[in-house]
């Protein structure tokens, strides 16, 4: 592939565009984490209701997550806290990388993206809905992308060999 300074090719703004995604997400993700550790020493099932009634109090899902955190104990919600800032610290790494169009980046990006396939897959037949099948399908067109780009781009797995380490010099 040739590349020209200052010229992009469409899949470098699908590339970006994932990055992006993945940016909101270890945003999103960072603002649970430390909400869930503002309430580590409080009480809980007092203070997270009166946040619902100012945000939005006909929303169903949140309300449902809010009953499951109610009933954590402090060790679990410190756990919790753990769990979504490391995932949090993989999304912004994920996506820095991907914007910086990183090659690690997309190593990364297509591993982690393909180790949670399988999780996703049994929660969509466990309990199907419309929003988890997009997302297993949003994840397998992201994993796509990235391998087409990185076969594209001559990329390990993928580096092409040279023909004179695979075919043996005939003059010998």
């Amino acid at each position: 592939m040739l590349y020209i300074a200052g010229v992009t090719d469409r899949s470098d703004t699908i590339l970006k565009l994932i990055a992006t995604m993945k940016l909101v997400k270890g945003v999103a993700l960072v603002a649970v984490g430390f909400g869930a550790v503002t309430l580590l020493g409080r009480d809980v099932a007092h203070g997270v209701p009166g946040w619902i009634d100012d945000l939005q109090p006909a929303n169903y899902y949140l309300r449902d997550a809010i009953a499951r955190i109610e009933a954590f104990d402090p060790q679990t919600l410190r756990l919790v806290a753990i769990a979504t800032l490391v995932y949090a610290a993989l999304f912004l790494i994920e996506g820095f990388g991907l914007f910086w169009k990183r090659v690690w980046a997309e190593y990364m990006t297509t591993i982690l993206t393909t180790s949670f396939i399988p999780i996703e897959s049994y929660e969509l037949v466990e309990g199907r809905s419309a929003a988890k099948a997009v997302l297993i399908g949003l994840n397998l067109a992201v994993v796509g992308f990235l391998m087409w780009r990185l076969r594209r781009d001559g990329h390990w797995p993928f580096r092409r060999l040279a023909l004179a380490s695979v075919i043996p010099d005939a003059a010998s």
